[in-house]
């Protein structure tokens, strides 16, 4: 069962990465555009990044839902991969340590009340863990919708942050994930074992 999990993963890991990204400027490499922020500062980042030439820097928080938000377009009842690179900059004396939370906010078509979709969080931040990585592989409501924002929030007020190489893309749904798997592990339980005994040269002259 761990064997098949692990190839499972494995193969969807390879999946996504060749699959269209559905942000617009992912990694901010043009500063940033097709980005919006309300109520504090965010500006392009080139000393300091993830990867690439920029990142985007988050300062003058006052509120704990203000961060990067971008609107997004997903397929009601489809599963997407979210994946993004944040590091705390600084925090502040009362909390040690801090919680992120990435959440998609749904306009429903139906005249429902708005629902904040939560796609992934990472507790236990701080300033000394460098860039961190946050996300997760989420299934979108099975409802039609008129809008939809991806969005960063749950830092403490006041603290700063640097946030690069967002992500988000579709994982196509694969019926034949079991048979696949399936036929993987006879492959790998069928193949030859190769074992070399080495001996060292006391071993040999004692012999």
């Amino acid at each position: 069962m761990k064997l098949a999990t692990l190839i499972l993963g494995t193969s969807m890991c390879i999946l996504v990465e060749g699959l269209s990204e559905l942000l617009k400027n992912p990694g901010f490499e043009q500063g940033t555009s097709n980005w919006q922020h309300d109520g504090f500062n965010m500006e392009a980042e080139v000393t300091h990044v993830h990867s690439g030439l920029s990142s985007v820097k988050c300062t003058g928080r006052s509120k704990s839902n203000q961060g990067p938000r971008q609107q997004v377009y997903v397929t009601p009842g489809g599963r997407y991969a979210f994946r993004a690179y944040i590091q705390l900059i600084d925090s502040i004396d009362i909390q040690l340590y801090e919680k992120v939370v990435v959440k998609i906010r749904f306009t429903w078509k139906d005249d429902g009340p708005v629902t904040d979709f939560a796609v992934c969080s990472r507790p236990n931040l701080s300033s000394a863990d460098g860039w961190v990585q946050i996300g997760a592989d989420f299934a979108v409501p099975d409802r039609e919708y008129t809008e939809a924002i991806l969005y960063l929030q749950g830092l403490s007020p006041e603290v700063s942050f640097y946030f690069d190489d967002a992500s988000l893309k579709e994982i196509p749904e694969n019926l034949n994930w079991e048979s696949e798997a399936n036929t993987r592990i006879e492959q790998l339980r069928k193949s030859n074992l190769h074992l070399k005994q080495v001996f060292s040269v006391e071993t040999l002259i004692n012999r």
